[in-house]
């Protein structure tokens, strides 16, 4: 019974002893970090600006194209509108594309006028614009819903923008990137200052970030032309590589 006893207390011991020197020992790196930064605020800094950036290629392209009538008539205009834009419908459908990657981006309707030759304004009917936005996933089938598009009756365009769908990660590598320039720039300042960087001070984001975007355009005029001649036509379209650019300033305390 005493052995247990004795057993007991040395086991209470241990933990009291290993209790105490958490205690006193987790606060040390703690410590040792705020007195280097202590020591650091009263240091010369330095401020660089780092860049960084990411090349690659765009994987959607939104195409924007529609049909616009016109008609002495409003309610007329409407109507031709409607039903062309109904086979447009129809035809960018049967390409493929997903319902849910078609919206419509603006309709107007507006009364024209013209001038007289002694200066009267007379009424030179109505126009109606109906113009959708087409999201195309896959970048080979762009010209083939171009050239389905105005086969099927499109005749505006306000053309094409190219875009990744995700560029959040690409964004990531290109920040770090441009930390890794800014340490560069520092280290090569403090070099030749005769000293070297000792800690970071701070580091600020300076750019806002926009997810990277190209636009193209094509002639719709020459592209109907075209259409005139056969039943399918593709459109040449060629998406150029996107650019993720990141910047960063950092502040950094020299060594004494």
């Amino acid at each position: 019974m005493k052995n247990k006893i004795k057993s007991m207390t040395a086991i209470g011991l241990v933990v009291a002893v290993a209790a105490a020197a958490i205690i006193f020992f987790a606060p040390v790196q703690s410590e040792q970090t705020l007195a280097q930064l202590a020591q650091a605020a009263d240091a010369p800094t330095i401020s660089v600006s780092g860049t960084g950036s990411i090349t690659a290629r765009p994987d959607i392209a939104t195409i924007t194209l529609g049909v616009e009538t016109r008609h002495a008539n409003a309610q007329n205009a409407i109507e031709q509108n409607n039903t062309a834009m109904s086979n447009v419908l129809a035809a960018i459908l049967a390409t493929g594309i997903s319902e849910d990657d078609i919206a419509t981006r603006n309709f107007s309707l507006h009364q024209n006028f013209n001038w007289s030759a002694v200066g009267t304004r007379i009424n030179d009917g109505y126009s109606v614009s109906n113009t959708l936005s087409i999201t195309v996933r896959n970048l080979d089938n762009v010209g083939e819903v171009i050239g389905t598009a105005v086969n099927a009756g499109a005749n505006i365009s306000h053309g094409i923008q190219f875009s990744i769908e995700d560029s959040s990660a690409l964004y990531l590598q290109a920040l770090a990137i441009a930390v890794r320039d800014a340490a560069a720039k520092a280290d090569a300042i403090a070099g030749a200052l005769g000293s070297s960087i000792d800690v970071v001070m701070s580091v600020t984001e300076t750019n806002t970030w926009a997810a990277p975007t190209s636009w193209g355009d094509f002639d719709m005029g020459l592209v109907a032309s075209e259409a005139a001649d056969g039943a399918r036509m593709h459109v040449p379209i060629q998406a150029a590589d996107l650019t993720i650019t990141a910047r960063v300033n950092v502040i950094y305390a020299l060594s004494r």
